[in-house]
C-alpha cells in the first residue's frame, strides 16, 4: 500500500468551492452596488447593475471550470431565466397615462397581465442558478478527480513457487 499513488494532479474540492463562491459573491456585490451607487435622478446605477447580472452568467460557475466542466445546469438555468426577463420587460408591458402626473398627457411604461409574476419567477429562478452551481462545485471535482489519471497499486503476482511482489496499474481517460 505505500507504494500506490496517483500520477495526475489531483484537483482540490475546496478551491472550486472558493472559485464559485468568490464569484458568486463578487457578482451579487456588483448588482447590489447598482442599487446602493444609483447616480442623482436615477433609480439605479445602469453600468453596474449590467456588469453584475452580466457577471452573474458565468462567475458562480468557475468551480466547475476548474473541475473542466464548462456547460453547468446551473448556467442553463440562469440563461433560461434572463429570457424569461427579456420577454416580460418587452411583450408585457405597456404606456399609459401616470395615475401622478402633474401635466397632463405624460406617459408612463407599466407592466399588464403576467409581467410581475414572470419577472419574479425569473428572479427565483437566476438565484437558484446560481445556488446550484455553487452547490455542484465540490462534486464536480469528485467527478473529474474520479475520471482522470491512472493509479499505481502493489499486487501479489501468482508463480509457481508462491506469490511473489507485483504492480498493477490502473488507467481511465
Amino acid at each position: 500500500m505505500l507504494a500506490s499513488g496517483s500520477a495526475h494532479a489531483e484537483k482540490k474540492r475546496e478551491t472550486a468551492q472558493i472559485l464559485a463562491g468568490v464569484g458568486t459573491g463578487v457578482s451579487s456585490a456588483l448588482i447590489l452596488g447598482g442599487f446602493a451607487f444609483a447616480t442623482q435622478g436615477n433609480p439605479i446605477n445602469k453600468p453596474l447593475m449590467y456588469s453584475g447580472l452580466g457577471s452573474a452568467l458565468i462567475t458562480p460557475s468557475l468551480g466547475q471550470f476548474y473541475a473542466g466542466q464548462y456547460l453547468t445546469i446551473g448556467m442553463a438555468v440562469r440563461v433560461a431565466a434572463a429570457g424569461l426577463a427579456t420577454y416580460a420587460l418587452t411583450h408585457e408591458t405597456k404606456t399609459v397615462a401616470c395615475d401622478n402626473a402633474a401635466m397632463s398627457g405624460t406617459t408612463c411604461s407599466g407592466f399588464y397581465g403576467a409581467g410581475i409574476a414572470m419577472l419574479g419567477i425569473a428572479g427565483i429562478a437566476f438565484i437558484g442558478g446560481m445556488a446550484y452551481d455553487v452547490g455542484d462545485a465540490a462534486p464536480a471535482v469528485d467527478r473529474w478527480n474520479t475520471s482522470h489519471g491512472f493509479v499505481v497499486v502493489p499486487a501479489p503476482i501468482s508463480t509457481p513457487t508462491g506469490p511473489a511482489p507485483g504492480v498493477s496499474v490502473s488507467a481511465v481517460w
